[in-house]
């Protein structure tokens, strides 16, 4: 006779999980997306310093004159230029990683108005059971049938958890894949600088470089995103690594001075860089294949859970 009756109370209760969930996802967000806004604000007046620092070497003032008598002008101007490449390249990453988190906090909010009046749902539908298992029902059979039903919850919301860890962790992969392709064509471009005097492959090598940075500039958020479902179900990787990025110093001095000797030590980073997202890749691989063995082993339990429910409403009410 409950049968209608407990399917509308175990849908609102998953609305409530659902909602807390997303709750918590949301203020975690929110958060993130508060600390890169601070740390963006830091590099930004970092940038704007940096900025002022090559204009002043470039204008024509006393020290200036004085430089040129000894000589060293262009040695610190080209020094100031490669702190404010540096600059530059942390703050395109970091305005990159807000505008992920600010989408993924206005499609959370989105998500959290569609299951805001759970509760209420929820508790008019309790106080409709309650009042009939007063006419018709036992204790011990509410109590089993809560018993069970909060096993199902649980479970249900720990598959929840795992799906979403694996869907942070294919992001992540793909935006490995695609910022190792392009890598991989820069490494191609720079072994052919090492050997050739030509201005047109120099700069179509740094044209790969900079693809290659834009590219790995999303991947922090992507792997602080992916930690972060980790720790929701408890698989943490210590091994993956926030840094990946190329060295600005190492560009900027391959800029200013192109020869062989900088040229084979540009090589050397971007190498460096490929190799370690190669074993990014391979540690977000076993720790998604990690999560989908236990996604299946949950669902075996919900599948016998619901049997075993069913049968219990069947027999007992």
């Amino acid at each position: 006779m409950y049968w209608e009756l407990n399917e509308k109370i175990r849908k609102a209760k998953e609305e409530i999980k659902e909602k807390e969930h997303i709750e918590r996802k949301l203020k975690s967000a929110e958060n993130l997306f508060s600390e890169y806004e601070s740390e963006l604000k830091h590099i930004k007046e970092r940038l704007h310093k940096e900025e002022m620092d090559i204009k002043k070497f470039e204008g024509i003032t006393l020290s200036n004159f004085l430089a040129l008598l000894f000589h060293n002008k262009e040695e610190k101007l080209d020094k100031e230029r490669q702190e404010y490449i540096k600059a530059k390249i942390e703050f395109d990453q970091c305005e990159q990683k807000m505008k992920a988190a600010l989408d993924d906090v206005n499609l959370l909010r989105i998500k959290f108005n569609s299951v805001r009046d759970a509760d209420i749902k929820y508790k008019r539908l309790i106080e409709e059971k309650e009042s009939d298992i007063k006419k018709f029902g036992s204790t011990d059979t509410k109590e089993r049938l809560n018993s069970m039903e909060n096993d199902r919850l649980i479970i249900s919301m720990d598959i929840k958890e795992l799906k979403e860890a694996i869907f942070a962790g294919e992001r992540l992969l793909g935006a490995i894949d695609s910022a190792s392709e392009s890598i991989s064509s820069a490494m191609n471009w720079g072994k052919a600088d090492i050997f050739m005097d030509s201005m047109v492959v120099s700069m179509a090598k740094h044209r790969r470089i900079d693809d290659a940075q834009v590219k790995l500039n999303n991947i922090p958020y992507l792997v602080d995103k992916f930690k972060k479902e980790l720790s929701d179900v408890s698989i943490v990787s210590n091994e993956i690594s926030q840094t990946i990025t190329f060295s600005s110093f190492t560009k900027a001095f391959d800029i200013f001075f192109d020869n062989i000797f900088t040229d084979i030590a540009v090589q050397s980073k971007i190498e460096d860089s490929y190799y370690k997202l190669k074993n990014l890749n391979s540690e977000v691989k076993r720790c998604t294949n990690r999560l989908q063995y236990r996604i299946e082993l949950e669902q075996d339990r919900l599948i016998e859970l619901d049997h075993k429910i069913n049968k219990f409403i069947e027999e007992e009410l």
